[in-house]
């Protein structure tokens, strides 16, 4: 369930992914020396759109000892297998359903997450 990292987002139009979506869900928002909590989500996909600023997203082959809030969701775990990957301006991230994920940030990150719900 390794992430993928998109880069150069700005190149001629071209199709990068297709993941097959009944819906999207858009957010946005500032996270400022924090850790989000450890979450897994069994029917979305996440694409993170870094506007500014700087964070790790830390990915997990596995997350164990987490919270099942419903839906396939998942929160509050600990990852096994960490791998981390620096979130900058103009980076875009896709995180697959099921892979389990958090973002750390010392100082200050703005980005936006597309929610994709899996057919």
């Amino acid at each position: 369930m390794n992430l993928k990292l998109l880069r150069n987002i700005y190149s001629p139009p071209r199709e990068l992914l297709d993941v097959g979506t009944e819906s999207i869900v858009v957010k946005s928002g500032v996270m400022q020396q924090q850790e989000s909590d450890t979450e897994s989500h069994e029917l979305w996909h996440d694409i993170y759109i870094v506007t500014s600023g700087e964070g790790i997203l830390v990915e997990g082959e596995k997350m164990r000892d987490a919270d099942d809030i419903g839906d396939g969701e998942k929160r509050r775990g600990t990852l096994e297998g960490e791998k981390e990957h620096l979130l900058s301006s103009g980076t875009v991230v896709f995180i697959p359903a099921g892979c389990p994920h958090k973002v750390k940030v010392a100082g200050s990150l703005n980005l936006v997450v597309l929610k994709l719900r899996k057919k």
